[in-house]
């Protein structure tokens, strides 16, 4: 976006291996979309973009460009240097450590576009029901997915769901068997009861144990 207010379409990244077009369907026209493994930008992402900078701003020798950019390390880079030089971009850094004062996106640009995006998510989820909507959980409510590509009727994403069946996994489930922990995490009172039933026949067990090894050397040593 340039001081003037006169922007270049956006570019749109995905945390994928393959673009799918329906991520992108009603974006703004000429939208460029990316993907990567992370979701973030890199650097070989960071020359398709100038590629698309270019298109649209058509710096020239006569009329160069003044891009202004952070200080990740996608973009500086020796191929988008070189880029930049022969196509007549003058490519300017912040400082690191120094966005809260620098950045001008940040401060005038990126805020408003959040609350405005956010609002019209909302709106799209009132007016598209059945394809992807969000409600607090209730007593009873329908969780709302988005249909599968193949999907036949969109009423088969709806999910009727009691809110008491809704229990948070231990937390060693949801890691699954990568890491084993020493103990326990008791994150939901459905599982809290044979937890420490559990643990309270450890004990005993041990005590037991203790018991009979205490008579066995009380009896050798009467012996």
């Amino acid at each position: 976006m340039s001081a003037t207010g006169v922007f270049v379409p956006p570019a749109l990244i995905f945390p994928r291996k393959k673009m799918n077009p329906l991520l992108y369907k009603g974006a703004p026209n000429g939208t460029l979309p990316l993907v990567s493994n992370t979701g973030y930008m890199n650097s070989h992402l960071f020359i398709d973009w100038l590629k698309h900078f270019v298109k649209h701003a058509k710096p020239s020798a006569e009329d160069p460009v003044m891009l202004i950019a952070d200080n990740h390390t996608s973009h500086f880079s020796l191929l988008a240097v070189l880029f930049c030089r022969e196509n007549h971009i003058i490519f300017l850094t912040l400082p690191p450590h120094a966005s809260h004062v620098l950045q001008q996106l940040d401060k005038c640009f990126f805020p408003p576009l959040k609350a405005l995006y956010s609002s019209e998510a909302e709106k799209w989820l009132v007016q598209n029901p059945g394809k992807v909507t969000l409600a607090p959980l209730d007593k009873n409510c329908i969780v709302a997915v988005a249909p599968e590509e193949h999907e036949v009727s969109p009423s088969t994403s709806q999910i009727y769901v009691s809110i008491q069946l809704i229990v948070p996994l231990l937390r060693h489930e949801q890691r699954g068997a990568k890491r084993k922990r020493k103990s326990k995490i008791m994150t939901s009172s459905p599982f809290k009861n044979l937890l420490e039933k559990n643990e309270k026949d450890k004990v005993e067990l041990e005590e037991a144990k203790a018991n009979r090894a205490r008579k066995k050397n009380k009896k050798m040593g009467t012996n």
